[in-house]
């Protein structure tokens, strides 16, 4: 009786939660105000925490040296936007200059291939009754249509100029109250939870804090290793455009497993003009590359402790592409972590209640 009490009041749950998501979807004069709140509210705090775990262990490098929590956030944040101006002083119209080059470069690759393919197939062949500039807008326009949705998700959140700044001037201003006063916020968190949940919730946590450090310190490491190789690899093969190509090769590969096949395809498209040997030497570098990455630099900078079987992180980007683009993308893994820390702890915390 008991559980059939318990079965129809989860029910009941269920679809109240169901009818109230039906209302609210046909109520877009209550919920699109209230997204575009949660997104300046929410935004900042999102990339904030991502800084936070980048900055942190140099934070906490100054503790030791009992310098004062205030002080060494600012030396942090001095330092690195000391650092961001070197790079864009000394290096900046060098990095313009290369993707202006592979910009054109890459244009004039995709012409010649475009030509290459129109005299190797013609529009009365095997084709039918499509001719080959049929073909490619059909996949180009495919292509766009895809781009244009990701693109939706992406830049729908910042539709509006005055949002997008509200949310650049939030991040520092969040990161700089994250870095000072992290512990306040724990043990505000703690004082919250009762007395005798507070040693299961601050294990919950730690948990969850020691995801997200593995995760977005290490997986920027691995993109760096991996851009450094990247390049390497293309300048020995004499690959044009080898800087940009592995800029955008090392930035895609934040996003797990679909990062790095996305990165591929411009130099496989540049590599395509350059005959058969260019792809197979390409199709070396890249395979070394994944080869590295995937058996030196991530066993050594992550090691094995997020425990995420390949599939889950194929949905998980999969889902955070379709829903939030490329930012969904990179920040799929660290929520599915958290999601599965507290779900875990929830069921386990069922289960001994049970017994």
């Amino acid at each position: 009786m008991l559980k059939q009490d318990k079965l129809i009041r989860n029910l009941i749950i269920i679809i109240s939660i169901l009818i109230i998501l039906y209302l609210a979807g046909n109520m877009e004069y209550i919920y699109i105000p209230l997204l575009r709140i949660l997104t300046i509210i929410i935004s900042p705090i999102i990339f904030a925490s991502f800084f936070y775990y980048l900055f942190r262990p140099f934070v906490r490098l100054f503790d030791k040296k009992n310098v004062s929590r205030r002080v060494s956030v600012i030396i942090v944040l001095v330092g690195f936007v000391a650092i961001l101006s070197l790079i864009s002083y000394f290096g900046g119209s060098m990095i313009s200059e290369e993707f202006s080059s592979f910009v054109e470069n890459l244009s004039e690759q995709l012409q010649l291939l475009h030509e290459r393919a129109e005299n190797l197939v013609s529009s009365d062949s095997w084709l039918g009754s499509y001719s080959l500039d049929d073909i490619v807008d059909r996949l180009i326009g495919a292509l766009e249509s895809g781009f244009f949705r990701i693109g939706e998700f992406t830049s729908g959140w910042y539709s509006n100029i005055a949002d997008f700044v509200t949310i650049i001037i939030l991040i520092p201003i969040i990161l700089f109250f994250l870095l000072k006063d992290d512990t306040y916020f724990y043990e505000t968190a703690l004082n919250w939870v009762p007395e005798k949940r507070k040693e299961r919730v601050a294990g919950v946590l730690s948990q969850i804090d020691e995801v997200l450090s593995i995760y977005f310190t290490s997986q920027l490491i691995v993109a760096f290793i991996y851009g450094v190789v990247t390049y390497i690899g293309y300048l020995i093969i004499g690959l044009p455009s080898a800087l940009s190509l592995a800029i955008i090769a090392m930035v895609l590969s934040v996003i797990p497993l679909v990062g790095p096949i996305l990165a591929a395809i411009p130099a496989l498209l540049i590599a395509l003009t350059y005959g058969l040997q260019m792809v197979i030497k390409l199709f070396i570098v890249i395979a070394v590359s994944q080869l590295i990455d995937g058996n030196l630099a991530k066993p050594n900078v992550m090691g094995t402790r997020l425990h995420i079987h390949p599939m889950i992180v194929i949905t998980a980007v999969i889902f955070g592409i379709s829903m939030f683009g490329f930012v969904g993308a990179f920040f799929a893994i660290p929520v599915y972590g958290v999601a599965r820390i507290v779900l875990k702890n929830i069921l386990d915390n069922k289960r001994e209640a049970t017994n």
